[in-house]
This record gives structure tokens, sequence and C-alpha cells, in this order.
């Protein structure tokens, strides 16, 4: 086990069967998350634009935002307690948006499978496993809320660089 501080984010970093596990301890660290996911999505809208130019098609933002949403996902972007806490919960009666159930049942339907199949021993680690390992099979977002991401992106890009907030290896 080993505890770091790197760029004002304390690692927790333990070693389960030869693999090691880093888990963000920071107030901020949905923040992180959500930056880390805002950058990836503007980063596929653009590629979509780009794909869609080098077709000679002029497709619309809302076209661009459906597009990119539906692509798949670097991660879930999401804190490990959060998803440990939804696990345990009948994630079909939350009130949450029908794109966060469908999430939740895709991170729950990937880490059953890992119980299941005797890669993982636990739920708490086959969600990390999960977490840390796999990519979501879209971004969870509408595409309107993607939109409103692209373009306060784009406005910030005139005023030079946005730092982004680092994230350990493993989470990205």
């Amino acid at each position: 086990m080993c505890n770091e501080i790197a760029h004002g984010v304390e690692y927790f970093c333990q070693k389960f069967n030869e693999t090691i596990y880093c888990t963000m301890t920071t107030k901020n660290t949905q923040s992180i998350l959500r930056q880390r996911r805002d950058l990836h999505l503007v980063t596929q809208m653009r590629r979509v634009i780009q794909q869609a130019h080098e077709r000679g098609e002029r497709p619309s933002m809302s076209v661009v935002a459906e597009r990119a949403v539906m692509q798949p996902a670097p991660g879930y972007y999401v804190e490990y307690a959060t998803a440990q806490q939804m696990m345990y919960r009948n994630v079909d009666q939350s009130r949450r948006s029908r794109l966060h159930r469908a999430m939740w049942q895709e991170i729950h339907q990937k880490a059953r499978e890992r119980l299941d199949s005797g890669h993982a021993r636990t739920m708490a680690r086959a969600v990390e496993s999960v977490l840390l390992e796999e990519g979501a099979s879209r971004f969870f977002i509408s595409p309107e809320q993607a939109q409103r991401i692209y373009n306060r992106h784009r406005h910030r890009r005139g005023r030079g660089p946005q730092p982004v907030s680092p994230i350990p290896p493993l989470l990205l």
C-alpha cells in the first residue's frame, strides 16, 4: 500500500492480485472526473465533425452531438464510493434520468459478469475493476448537454489553454 500526494490530489493505492488499484481521495473528485469527461466528449465531437467534413457533409451541431454521445466513452466518470452505493440500490426505481439509470445498469451488469466469471471475489472489487479497466458503451449524457459542454469549451479556447486537473492514468 502507498499513499502519495501529487498535484494536490491524494492517491490511495493498494496491490490486489498483482494489480495496483489507485483511488483518488479528494473533495473535488467529481469535478475532476467531469472535466475529464468534458474533454473526452469535446474531442469526440471534433472527431465527428472532422469525419463529416471528410465525407463532404456539414451536419448541424445537434447531429454532431447525437453522433458523439452514442460513441463509446473511455470511462464512466463516476466516483468509486458513489458507484459502490448505487450497486446496492434499486436503480430501476431511482428518480435519476433514463441515461443515468442506463449507466448504473451497465456498470452493475459488467460487475456482475466479473463476479460470476471469478475475475472478482466481491462486488466492491468487481465495481472497482469495471471503473478502472472498462470503457462505457456511450457517453451517458443527452445531446443537448453535449452541445452546452462543447459551446462552453469552445468559448474557453479563446482565453488560452485551460488546465485540466490531474487524474491517475488508471482512471483515464
